[in-house]
C-alpha cells in the first residue's frame, strides 16, 4: 500500500513539473503503469502469504522506489549530465539487484499458474558471460557522443537507451547472484568494476567536453558519480562474492 502511494505521490508531481505540455509522454505513461501493477502484485502476493521476508519486501520497495526517482528525468526535461548519471546508476546499480532481492519470482508464483512464472523467467536464461557482455556493451554503446547526443535529443532512442540500462543491468545482476556461490561471480564483478571505471576516468580526465551541451565541469561531476558512489557499491558487491567464495571453500 505505501508503494502505491509513493507511486501517486511521484506522478503528481511529475505531472506538475510537466503542466505546460498537457502531452503526456507514451514511454513514461507506460513505465509508471508497469511500476504500479508491480507494486499491486507484489502487494496482493504479500497478502496471499507467498514465502516472502520483511527484508525480501524492503529490498524489492527500495528497487521500486529507485525506479521511480530515475522516471523523474524525462526527455521533455533538460537536466544537468551529472543528473542523467544519477538517473543511470539508479537504472543499472540500486533498481535491479534490490529488486531480485525482492524475489519477484516468488511472489509472481503466489499469483501465477506455474507455466506463466518459467515463462517470465525465459529472458533470464542468458549464458552468464553473454549476460556480462551486454551490460558492458550497453554501457559503453550509449556514451558513444553520437548515440548519447541522439538519445537525449529523441525520445524514442532515449526510452530505448534506459531500457537496454536496465534490462542488460538484471541479466548482469541476475548473474551474479546466481554465481554467488563460485568462483566466476567475483570474476564478473571485479571486471565489470575495471570497465566502468575506466569509462568514468575517460569521462573525468577528458581535456574537452565529449557531449553537445554539456560543459567540461558538468561532464566531470557525471564522471566522478560514476566512478566513485558507483565504484563503491561495485566494490561492496565483490567483497561480498569473495567472502561467500571463501565460506564455501574450505
Amino acid at each position: 500500500m505505501r508503494l502505491i502511494v509513493l507511486a501517486a505521490a511521484l506522478s503528481s508531481g511529475l505531472a506538475h513539473a510537466h503542466a505546460v505540455d498537457a502531452r503526456p509522454d507514451a514511454y513514461a505513461v507506460a513505465a509508471w503503469a508497469v511500476l504500479a501493477a508491480a507494486a499491486l502484485g507484489y502487494g496482493a502476493a504479500w497478502r496471499r502469504g507467498a514465502a516472502l521476508r520483511a527484508r525480501n519486501a524492503a529490498a524489492f520497495g527500495g528497487g521500486w522506489t529507485a525506479l521511480a526517482l530515475a522516471l523523474l528525468v524525462t526527455p521533455d526535461a533538460p537536466a544537468p549530465f551529472a543528473l542523467h548519471m544519477v538517473q543511470h546508476e539508479l537504472m543499472m546499480l540500486a533498481a535491479p539487484p534490490l529488486l531480485i532481492l525482492g524475489r519477484p519470482f516468488t511472489a509472481l508464483a503466489s499469483l501465477a499458474p506455474r507455466p506463466l512464472v518459467r515463462g517470465a523467467a525465459i529472458p533470464l536464461r542468458v549464458p552468464p558471460l553473454a549476460a556480462w557482455g551486454c551490460h558492458a556493451a550497453a554501457l559503453w554503446v550509449w556514451h558513444v557522443p553520437r548515440l548519447f547526443d541522439a538519445a537525449a535529443a529523441s525520445p524514442h532512442l532515449h526510452a530505448l537507451q534506459h531500457a537496454t540500462f536496465f534490462a542488460s543491468a538484471l541479466l548482469f545482476w541476475w548473474t551474479v547472484f546466481r554465481r554467488l556461490r563460485r568462483g566466476t561471480a567475483v570474476f564478473y564483478i571485479l571486471t565489470t568494476f575495471m570497465h566502468t571505471g575506466a569509462l568514468a576516468a575517460l569521462l573525468t580526465f577528458a581535456p574537452a567536453a565529449l557531449y553537445a551541451d554539456t560543459p567540461l565541469a558538468e561532464q566531470q561531476l557525471g564522471g566522478l558519480i560514476m566512478w566513485v558512489p558507483a565504484g563503491f557499491v561495485m566494490l561492496v558487491a565483490g567483497l561480498v562474492a569473495f567472502d561467500r567464495l571463501l565460506v564455501e571453500r574450505p
